[in-house]
């Protein structure tokens, strides 16, 4: 994998312990990396991005971005 230059960007494992893990093999350090954890640490950023804008009354966070 390692040496293989054909467009992969990411990889995904189911492991043994029923978790999703992915890795990007282009990357330095080419960890796995806990999906779950991933997408809730880019959930509370949007949401935190979310709550910081100020549009008003009647403003829906989602649709105001």
């Amino acid at each position: 994998m390692e040496e293989s230059d054909e467009g992969i960007e990411f990889i995904y494992i189911f492991t043994p312990e029923q978790e999703w893990k992915y890795c990007c093999p282009v990357s330095p350090d080419m960890r796995w990396r806990n999906v779950r954890n991933e997408l809730a640490a880019e959930s509370e950023i949007f949401n935190q991005n979310s709550e910081e804008q100020d549009c008003g009354e009647n403003c829906d966070p989602v649709l105001s971005m």
